[in-house]
Order: structure tokens, then sequence, then C-alpha cells
């Protein structure tokens, strides 16, 4: 195999996509970007990209290409249909006041169902998908416990903390070679999704210090979350060998429905049939959130089948904003603002991947990792998520293919609220893994 100058350039442009920036960046926590921190994250969607770190911007060439780079549709030779269910385990180490909790969980959920079509024209190609995809699980968990020995506590004190829902997507999208190699297309999506928070708080005065005994608390919060969102991209074959490729996801708007319950009781030393003192508020709130811009670039090397990739995605959430008043007492959206243009920075999503074709292609091995750091100001290294990714592909059928992939992340983390005010050091780890069909026709 020859490879010439510009080829090489492209070659070590991988290389430089992967290892850019590999800075620090960590932070405390703040109320008003950790209320709608979840609207920033998404893990992607399509058994093969997944098993390759999501690093397929200039490769990709499925049906995942459409939440991916739209662009990558036209390389679509036959119709599709694209279907996909995925099992995560959550695992949260939680040290409180010296004292270590575990927590596991495990969901399986449907992921996708989706259809791509390629459609005759007199010159080029023209390709038309349209899928709903879940691209987010916000499922956690977190148990800890212990005495606080703080002087303006010095109780026992307990807390169950829970998030479930998802963000799903329904799309459609277009993609058109507009010359040889050049590639353009186009995702429009709704975007829909619920995220469950609930909290079970206790706390007992073993020292009979207080005139209480117990004192409980449940906060439940159900987010109904509706929005739009249009990405672009491109993709353009430089060689036989090299690709390259990029995309553009517009700012979002997102509804946001906040229905809450908070439930409290207390049992005081001076009740002889310790009957507790119940409060009750329950309401709806609703706000809304814009997210910036966003881009990505990536850069393809493949011969014979064997493709390397990298990616780097990036994306200031320091612009990330409340357009209407916070549900967060005592905080205006003027405060709300300001306080994440201080607290927040830009984020640099750093991904890499390959794939290994071998029994003449009828076994695809795949392998990838990812990172995303914490856009919290002044945060520590070990607070990045991190993923290592692999996959399998099989096509012994015809016109079916089999995908799996398996993602395993870890990264550390603080939480502090305003029931317990001492932060509470965490240590997750998620394993997921995807399994899918493919029918071509």
């Amino acid at each position: 195999m020859k490879i010439h100058k510009p080829e090489i350039f492209f070659l070590l442009l991988i290389l430089v996509i992967f290892f850019l920036s590999f800075g620090e960046i960590f932070a405390q926590s703040t109320s008003a970007f950790k209320e709608i921190s979840y609207l920033t994250r998404t893990s992607g969607m399509g058994t093969r990209s997944l098993g390759m770190g999501g690093a397929v911007i200039a490769s990709v060439k499925d049906y995942s290409a459409i939440y991916w780079n739209p662009a990558g549709l036209t390389f679509a030779r036959s119709p599709e249909i694209y279907g996909s269910f995925s099992n995560l385990v959550v695992n949260n180490d939680a040290v409180f006041m010296k004292n270590l909790t575990s927590g596991r969980q495990s969901f399986t959920k449907f992921n996708s169902i989706g259809f791509m079509y390629p459609v005759s024209v007199y010159r080029g190609g023209l390709t038309l998908a349209v899928g709903y995809n879940r691209v987010e699980d916000f499922n956690s968990i977190l148990s800890f416990s212990g005495f606080n020995s703080s002087p303006e506590d010095s109780v026992y004190q307990s807390e169950d903390v829970t998030e479930e829902g998802g963000i799903n997507h329904l799309s459609f999208s277009g993609a058109y070679e507009a010359a040889k190699g050049l590639s353009l297309g186009a995702t429009l999506t709704y975007i829909h999704g619920k995220h469950l928070f609930n909290t079970l708080f206790a706390e007992y005065d073993d020292l009979n210090i207080y005139t209480f005994d117990l004192y409980a608390e449940n906060r439940f919060i159900e987010s109904r979350i509706k929005g739009f969102d249009m990405k672009v991209g491109l993709q353009y074959i430089i060689s036989r060998y090299f690709s390259i490729g990029a995309v553009m996801s517009f700012p979002k708007v997102f509804f946001i429905e906040d229905e809450f319950e908070k439930f409290a009781g207390t049992t005081y030393d001076y009740d002889i049939d310790k009957d507790a003192d119940i409060y009750y508020d329950t309401g709806i709130f609703k706000y809304r959130v814009s997210t910036p811009f966003a881009f990505g670039l990536g850069a393809s090397f493949n011969y014979s089948g064997f493709v390397i990739s990298g990616d780097v995605e990036y994306q200031d959430l320091s612009q990330v904003r409340y357009l209407t008043d916070t549900p967060l007492e005592g905080l205006t959206k003027g405060q709300a603002n300001m306080d994440i243009r201080k607290s927040v920075e830009p984020v640099l999503i750093k991904r890499i991947g390959i794939e290994l074709p071998v029994l003449q292609e009828s076994l695809k091995l795949r392998a990838g990792y990812f990172e995303s750091p914490n856009p919290l100001k002044f945060s520590m290294d070990e607070n990045t998520r991190r993923y290592f990714t692999a996959g399998i592909g099989i096509s012994a059928i015809k016109r079916i293919s089999l995908n799996f992939a398996y993602m395993r992340g870890w990264w550390k983390d603080k939480s502090i609220d305003d029931l317990i005010k001492i932060p509470v050091e965490e240590e997750r780890i998620e394993n997921k893994v995807y399994a899918s069909i493919l029918f071509r026709f």
C-alpha cells in the first residue's frame, strides 16, 4: 500500500484529534446548573457506533448516522430497518462520615426503531430516514448513612436518592451526495423525555440532644421534557483510505414541566403516642432552558475494511441559560444565569475507535474509548467520565446483521444538598450492553 503526503497528514489528524487537550477541569457543584445538567448529556445510539466509542463522524454509514452525522446516510445501498435494546447496570460506592454504602441497580430498555430508504435520483445519491431513539438514560442510585458529628447536627442521618427516565429523539433525516465524495445531510428532531428524581431522607436523635426523635422527608420531582433540535453534517472522502466529517447542532430550547411532591414528618419526645406532625406540599412549575451550539469534527482511515477513527466534540456549556423564572426557590433567572456563567466552562469530548473485519467481513470486531469532562470549573481529572467500549458485528445471513456492544464507564463525584450539608464522596461505575438487529431489503 502506498500512502502519499496528504494521506499521512490526515492519519496524523486522527491522532491529534484524540490527544488534544488532556487538561484537568472540575468544580464545586452549583444548584443552578445542577438542576438542569441532565439536559446537557447524551450517550448516543447505534450499536456499531457505540462499540467504536462513538468516534464515527467521518465513518458512519448505517442508520445511526441519523444521530451522529446525517451525511453518512448517503452510503446506504438498500432500504434498512433497525431495532435495538439495552441493559444498564449502575454501581455507586458512597462515603459519608467515613461510612461506605454500596448501591446497585439494573435497567432494561428499548432503545431504537428506525427505517432508512435510498431514493433513486438522476445524479448523486439521496437517502431518507426516520426513527425513534433513546439517546440518554438518567438512571442512577445513591445511598448513604452515618452519624453526622458536626456541631450543628450530631444526629444519625440516612438518604436514598434515585434517578430514572431518559431522553428520546423522534428524528427525520435526509442526506444528498452533492459532489463526488462529498455528502451533506440534516436531521430534524423532536425531543421528549422524563427525569424522575426521588429522595428519601431521615435523621434520628440517637443522643437525645433535641426535642425530636425522628425527622423524615420524601421529595419527588417528575420533570417532563420537550424540545427541538436540528443537526447538519458533511462527510468528504479524500482518497481511497481517508475521509473527514463535520457536524453542527443548533441551539436547543427545552420546555420543562416539573410536578413535585414533598412529604415531611416529625416525631417528638413529648408525644406519648409517637404520632408524627405531617407536612405535605405539591405543585407544578413550568420553565424553559436553552443550550448553545455544539460542533464536532472527525477523521477516519480505512484500509480494506480496517477502520481507525477519531472525533472531537465541542460545546460551551457556560452559555446554558434559563429563559424564564427558575424552579429554584430564592434564585431568580438573572442570578441563576450569572451563576452558570461563573461556574461552568466549555467541554471537549474526545473519542477514538477501531473496527477490524475477520472471516471475510462476516464478523467485525470493534473497540473504542471516549471521555467527557465535567463542565464545572475547578474540577479534577477523576471527575471526568471515561468509557471503554467493545463490540461485535455478525452478518452470517445475507440480509440480516446482528450487532452487540459493551460500554464500561467510571468517574468520581461529590454530592451535597440542603438536607445533608456535608459532601458525600461517590465512585460510580456503569456497565451497559446493547443488542441490535438490522434487516436489509
